[in-house]
């Protein structure tokens, strides 16, 4: 016989770190942030103007899609919204700039 077992996941977006000090305006759900340094681009997931930022579709300066951290956003380069132009200083305080969740993970 054959049991289903379901585990309970909640599913994770990956997260942008900012100085809290250093966020102006808010992130809109849907734009496309980027980094200043890097060119480094991600897709926002919720309004915010807090940190940690929620995004998706993380791609490296050349355009790749690359769930490897360090290829990804400069510790305190400066990120900015496509359409609401809010910024924000990107921070390693919590040991990495960015940490890459389910969805850019391709666990789902």
């Amino acid at each position: 016989a054959t049991q289903k077992i379901f585990l309970k996941h909640r599913i994770t977006p990956s997260t942008l770190n900012f100085y809290t000090n250093q966020i102006t305006g808010t992130f809109t759900a849907g734009e496309i942030v980027t980094g200043g340094t890097s060119n480094a681009t991600a897709i926002v997931v919720e309004s915010s103007s807090t940190t940690p930022l929620k995004v998706r579709r993380t791609k490296d300066g050349q355009g790749n899609v690359n769930a490897v951290a360090s290829s990804l956003f400069s510790q305190t380069e400066t990120v900015t919204g496509s359409s609401s132009g809010a910024t924000g200083v990107v921070s390693s305080s919590s040991g990495a700039t960015i940490t890459i969740g389910d969805v850019d993970n391709q666990y789902i």
